[in-house]
């Protein structure tokens, strides 16, 4: 899972987590590679946690979209409705150790300084060194863990949770942080997700 992973942060497929640049709050000069939550199909941990009719409905159809997707890159259609189950089960998890949209707005909870050796004793199964060797960084000193609950909760979720499940999330990600560049079944399948999270009436 963890080799997966690295490859494809690799090639820009942001699964489980996202990195980034962010610039250091005591020293404006200095930039840090920054660690954040992520690996969710949805735009936020809310829309897999609250159960009014509204999120439920979005999630239903969320589950169609995932399933649809895979089906058009070639998995077997019972795989396919498998493995949008999958999805949704591991991105749940993944919300449910997510910090909220206003824990999010504190600059001071979202800024925690660490040095690697710290952010592997989040996350003992990740090597953060072959990691960041295979992405070709080097750091010159701390990075920032935004949520260090939600690193906490992928190591947990990694040992707990099936390869085959993780096997469909993976391959849901490469297709869904493609399918803008893909045929048009693809184009359309995306957008059709973007018109009910939105409201947009039709695609540029």
């Amino acid at each position: 899972l963890v080799r997966a992973m690295t490859e494809l942060h690799s090639q820009g497929i942001s699964a489980i987590f996202d990195i980034g640049p962010v610039q250091d709050p005591s020293d404006a000069t200095r930039w840090l590679m920054g660690f954040d939550q992520g690996g969710l199909g949805l735009p936020d941990r809310d829309y897999y946690l609250k159960d009014d009719a509204d999120s439920q409905k979005i999630l239903t159809f969320y589950r169609g979209n995932v399933e649809r997707m895979l089906a058009l890159a070639g998995v077997a259609p019972a795989r396919a409705k498998q493995g949008a189950a999958s999805v949704l089960r591991i991105e749940t998890a993944l919300a449910k150790v997510s910090k909220s949209r206003v824990e999010r707005r504190d600059p001071k909870g979202m800024f925690n300084r660490m040095d690697v050796r710290r952010l592997g004793q989040l996350t003992p199964a990740v090597d953060w060194s072959a990691y960041l060797r295979t992405l070709g960084v080097t750091l010159g000193g701390d990075v920032n863990v935004t949520a260090p609950k939600f690193f906490e909760g992928l190591e947990v979720a990694s040992k707990t949770i099936e390869p085959s499940a993780w096997q469909a999330y993976l391959q849901w990600h490469v297709v869904r942080d493609s399918a803008r560049t893909l045929s048009k079944p693809f184009v359309d399948e995306a957008f059709a997700l973007d018109q009910l999270l939105t409201g947009q009436a039709e695609q540029r």
